[in-house]
C-alpha cells in the first residue's frame, strides 16, 4: 500500500516537472523562431543589410497586416534597412497548407516597399528577421492623433504613400472596378466589418 502511494506520488512528480520541461523548451523555440535574429546566407548584396518584416499572429485582417508592417518598416528604414515583407514563411489566412514557403500572400495585393522579395535575397550576405511580436502599432490611436492634430502620424502616412504601392494585378482590379461601378456615379461606401458581425 505504501509502495503504491510512494510510486503515485513519484509518477505526479514525474509527470508535472516533464509538462513543465516540455511548455518551457516550446516556449523557448518559439521566441527564438519570432525573435530577432541575423542571418548571412551568402555573398550577394554585401552593401546592404535587408530587414524581414514579419507577424507573429497568423488570423489578422489585411488593414491590420498593413498598419503594422508601417510601423515596422518605418523602423527598419530609420535603421538604414531595406525593408522586405514575408508574409510567405509561416502561417496565415492568406495561404493554404501547400502554398506555405512558396508564395509571399504580401505580393498578392502590395508590392515589396523597396523592390526586393524574399527569392531575391535568399543568398544575401546580411539579413536581419525581424521579431515577430508586434507590440504597439503607432505611439497613439486616438483621434486628435490620427488626424494629424497632435504626434507624428504623418510620418507614417508618408511611409505608406511612398513604400506601399498596390501590385499590379491589385491595381488593375480596382481601376477596372471603379470604371465599370463608379466612375460618374455618386457612390456611398458602408463597411460591413466581418469580425464585428461574427460576434453579434
Amino acid at each position: 500500500m505504501i509502495h503504491e502511494k510512494i510510486y503515485i506520488w513519484i509518477k505526479k512528480i514525474w509527470y508535472a516537472t516533464y509538462i513543465r520541461f516540455r511548455d518551457w523548451l516550446h516556449d523557448r523555440r518559439y521566441r527564438k523562431y519570432w525573435g530577432e535574429r541575423t542571418a548571412h546566407n551568402g555573398r550577394e548584396h554585401a552593401d546592404k543589410t535587408f530587414f524581414i518584416v514579419r507577424r507573429r499572429e497568423s488570423y489578422t485582417g489585411l488593414f491590420s497586416d498593413f498598419m503594422i508592417y508601417v510601423n515596422k518598416t518605418k523602423q527598419a528604414l530609420d535603421a538604414g534597412y531595406v525593408p522586405v515583407i514575408d508574409m510567405q514563411t509561416s502561417e496565415n489566412i492568406y495561404l493554404s497548407g501547400e502554398e506555405i514557403g512558396k508564395i509571399n500572400a504580401w505580393e498578392y495585393y502590395f508590392k515589396q516597399p523597396c523592390g526586393y522579395s524574399l527569392k531575391d535575397i535568399k543568398k544575401a550576405k546580411n539579413v536581419i528577421w525581424g521579431s515577430g511580436f508586434t507590440g504597439k502599432c503607432f505611439p497613439y490611436t486616438d483621434i486628435p492623433y490620427l488626424l494629424n492634430e497632435v504626434g507624428d502620424f504623418a510620418c507614417y502616412q508618408d511611409i505608406a504613400r511612398k513604400y506601399f504601392r498596390l501590385s499590379e494585378e491589385a491595381s488593375n482590379r480596382v481601376n477596372s472596378f471603379y470604371e465599370r461601378e463608379m466612375k460618374g456615379e455618386k457612390v456611398l461606401g458602408v463597411l460591413c466589418r466581418g469580425n464585428g458581425l461574427y460576434r453579434k
